[in-house]
């Protein structure tokens, strides 16, 4: 469980971002069943229903009576109120008591319906102020609790995978392998996996997030396993390919350019760098080798395995230490298979760490 001084921390951070936005306070409100990470990261509730008020000097977190016990022990800088449906007359009440006559909400959480329920309930005294990835820019730059997390994550992530290459062989299925990954993954640890894993063989390795299948492994194939686990909220995401015997010359060639391509990247990762670059440096050794070009490279993790900051061609990023980024470049060639090379790494000042520290090393099983 996330400690009070952490929350305590992150609610001031969040809190000094609302002059720059006009905004007196902010409403994060859930959607039905649907853990609201950014919740998670301010409160430390880990329920999938709750909304929440913050303003410069209070913090309201609403809950039903299911949450509420859990609520009180999770969230020990929100007040917790407890709230039945309809929910919004409630929240419009204690906005309307806080005294705010601006307040933010994120877009991206908040439905057209909810909205105007909200806006009906408050009336022409409060202002509603639209925002976009406040919080998700906050969760970009880890904190050091944050970092001892996905570290383990990582770790259970690549103890995994040296497990599963002992059960590669010629006959084993896709799903096969794929159930053991994830199974093995949760003895090590992991409360869950981190998306659904990808896990293809042969020719199907050119599906860039295709599904394990009942296809049965033959000998001279690439596998390519893209997973990850989750700890305690937190995500890791990696991706390895190895080939079932001995690689032809062409599998030998695709595997070092793309191994190259990510040695590059990692080489040029650091606080101060502008991720464009990055990218299209990636992009540059693949397209002179005969392959892309290459838009993107990876994505953030953090409490979810896809989030900000993204590695992408046309966004303008500078990296900053404690972001928390992926790796991953592949080349895919349809009908004939493909490769990826992945791994989640921890931008610092002078370089970046990786958290998915398995071999990489053309594997032959």
């Amino acid at each position: 469980m996330v400690t009070y001084d952490v929350l305590r921390r992150r609610l001031e951070r969040f809190r000094t971002c609302f002059d720059g936005l006009g905004i007196e306070g902010f409403i994060l409100l859930r959607r039905e069943y649907v853990q609201n990470q950014n919740c998670l990261y301010l409160s430390g509730f880990s329920g999938s229903t709750a909304d929440l008020i913050v303003t410069k000097d209070r913090a309201i977190l609403f809950v039903d009576d299911r949450y509420t016990e859990q609520a009180a022990s999770e969230a020990p800088c929100f007040e917790i109120v407890r709230y039945e449906r309809p929910t919004m007359p409630k929240v419009a009440q204690a906005i309307k008591e806080l005294g705010v006559t601006k307040i933010g909400y994120e877009a991206a959480w908040i439905t057209v319906r909810d909205l105007s329920e909200l806006q009906s309930n408050l009336g022409k005294e409060v202002q509603l102020i639209q925002t976009f990835n406040v919080i998700e820019q906050l969760r970009a730059r880890k904190d050091p609790e944050e970092l001892v997390l996905l570290k383990e994550a990582g770790r259970i992530t690549c103890q995994a995978y040296d497990h599963i290459l002992k059960m590669l062989k010629p006959g084993v299925t896709e799903l096969e392998l794929a159930i053991e990954l994830e199974h093995y993954m949760r003895t090590l640890g992991a409360s869950g996996v981190a998306f659904e894993t990808i896990l293809v063989s042969g020719a199907r390795t050119s599906w860039q997030h295709g599904r394990p299948s009942a296809r049965a492994i033959q000998n001279g194939e690439f596998v390519l396993l893209d997973f990850g686990a989750v700890y305690q909220h937190y995500c890791s995401d990696m991706t390895r390919t190895v080939c079932l015997g001995q690689p032809d010359t062409k599998q030998k060639q695709i595997y070092e350019i793309v191994r190259q391509a990510q040695e590059w990247a990692l080489e040029n990762l650091r606080a101060g760098v502008n991720a464009r670059d990055v990218v299209r440096g990636v992009s540059t050794i693949l397209e002179d080798a005969g392959y892309g070009p290459c838009h993107g490279i990876g994505h953030g993790v953090g409490l979810e395995v896809h989030e900000q900051p993204y590695l992408r061609d046309s966004e303008d990023l500078w990296l900053e230490e404690g972001h928390v980024v992926t790796v991953e470049p592949g080349i895919y060639i349809p009908g004939w298979g493909g490769v990826r090379i992945e791994d989640t790494v921890v931008i610092r000042k002078d370089g970046c760490e990786s958290l998915t520290p398995a071999l990489k090393n053309l594997l032959t099983l």
